[in-house]
């Protein structure tokens, strides 16, 4: 894939998620800078209180609760990618990062823990809103 390829989906990505936050990465690998945006808190956040206030997992529940609401961030604004190939790549870079966050939360042997995690945000994400759960872009977001 060519650098300009590369650049035009960060932008695109980080512009769609993160117009509100106006700054440069200072990563050169869009992995990097993927994660770097992930990662950064926002105002914004505090709209998916009502989602994610009530999520039922392992203590120490804050700390899901604020993954929850990047992961709703996430689900809202990847219906505007509509290139496939961006929406896969994407996706899997999320999901590695979800893991990623998971066990750092919870430590690499506590599977069940990381488990429950995943799967109260996997709820979450099939009632953020239901009306759109069959259109193609959240099926491959979700995947």
């Amino acid at each position: 894939m060519s650098l300009q390829a590369n650049s035009t989906e960060f932008f695109i990505i980080y512009i769609l998620i993160y117009s509100k936050l106006f700054r440069k990465s200072s990563k050169d690998l869009f992995s990097d800078q993927f994660y770097e945006a992930l990662d950064s808190d926002s105002p914004d956040l505090s709209k998916y209180d009502n989602q994610c206030n009530d999520i039922h997992v392992h203590d120490p529940k804050e700390k899901v609760v604020k993954i929850c609401k990047k992961y709703l961030r996430y689900l809202e604004y990847c219906k505007l990618l509509n290139d496939d190939n961006s929406l896969y790549k994407v996706s899997v870079l999320f999901n590695y990062w979800l893991y990623g966050v998971l066990t750092h939360i919870y430590g690499s042997y506590s599977t069940e823990k990381i488990r429950t995690g995943f799967s109260a945000l996997q709820i979450k994400w099939t009632y953020f809103d239901y009306r759109r759960r069959n259109e193609p872009y959240y099926l491959k977001c979700k995947q």
